[in-house]
């Protein structure tokens, strides 16, 4: 009896850890996955922002 509660405990101990592993894995995959589309998304609008700042560096420069 004693040695199937051993078995039964190893297996719900590394049975944990297994799932522990993979939940942090996908959640570490999750947030690269966020931080990518983020970065993606702002790299339209940083370049659009550019070009207006680049815009308006040329207009004030051809009134002087």
């Amino acid at each position: 009896m004693l040695i199937y509660s051993s078995i039964a405990f190893i297996t719900l101990a590394v049975s944990l850890k297994v799932i522990t592993e993979k939940s942090k894995n996908f959640i570490f995959r999750a947030k690269t996955a966020r931080e990518a589309d983020a970065k993606a998304n702002l790299s339209p609008a940083m370049d659009r922002l550019a070009s207006n700042i680049k815009l308006q560096a040329n207009l004030f420069g051809s009134f002087n």
